[in-house]
């Protein structure tokens, strides 16, 4: 009877698939750990690749918790305006993407991106010439979210570059501002737009020192999900300034 006790007793053990790493010690042939190890991966408690979580559907390749990776920055000179171009991944698809970047001026400016997939594109446009800019990245699924670590690049100083682009929105009227980084701005600008690919129009501009802006707001009806084309250029000499962008998402930042 004691045998018999001890047999169902050893293989109730072996049967049965128990987290704990005692188990594993002196117990069992090196077949039964295998066996225990295979239905532990079955059923997602044991994870099948070395560092995966298990759970999920039970394959054990499950991600985990929501990550950014492989974070790439660039400073570029896109003639009229310095931008940087940042890419990174995430470990799972994501429903949005969204970076913010800030100085030590005290300015600070956000915008996001509907996406999905892994693989992320998401620059950062209009920085003021002669300054570091921080930034973080932050990435969102239905039910999750994570941020980064910050990131700083020291931007070039240059001449002739127009930054800090953004429209002021209140209700559903919207105004265009931006700055020249220039010794002696000049008062020639241009500033057109359009929403929804539908016709131009023409604004008047105010300036004061190296801020432009529209002198009214625009009553375009403008709601979240818009899309809006900008052209900001100098009419004497549109290859010495011209710039054309595309506002989207609702966001108020280029």
């Amino acid at each position: 009877m004691n045998k018999k006790i001890l047999i169902l007793t050893i293989l109730g053990l072996v049967i049965t698939p128990l987290a704990s790493h005692a188990f594993f010690f002196g117990v069992g042939t090196s077949s039964g750990v295998d066996q225990v190890i295979k239905k532990g991966q079955e059923s997602g408690q044991i994870s099948a690749q070395p560092g995966q979580p298990g759970g999920g559907d039970g394959d054990g390749n499950e991600p985990g918790a929501l990550t950014i990776s492989n974070v790439s920055y660039t400073l570029k000179d896109a003639g009229d305006y310095y931008w940087i171009d940042v890419s990174f991944n995430t470990n799972k698809s994501v429903t949005k993407i969204e970076v913010n970047w800030y100085r030590a001026d005290g300015w600070n400016f956000s915008k996001y991106k509907n996406t999905s997939g892994t693989s992320h594109i998401l620059p950062i446009k209009y920085l003021k010439p002669n300054t570091t800019t921080y930034f973080v990245i932050k990435a969102y699924t239905a039910t999750e979210n994570v941020q980064s670590a910050q990131y700083s690049v020291a931007v070039s100083n240059g001449d002739s570059k127009v930054y800090d682009v953004y429209i002021n929105v209140s209700g559903s009227s919207v105004r265009l501002s931006w700055r020249y980084f220039v010794a002696n701005p000049q008062s020639n600008f241009e500033s057109w737009y359009r929403k929804n690919g539908g016709s131009w129009y023409s604004r008047s501009i105010t300036r004061i020192g190296q801020k432009y802006y529209w002198t009214n707001y625009a009553d375009i009806g403008w709601q979240a999900g818009d899309q809006m084309d900008i052209q900001i250029f100098n009419p004497a000499d549109r290859s010495e300034t011209n710039i054309e962008d595309t506002i989207l998402y609702g966001n108020i930042y280029f």
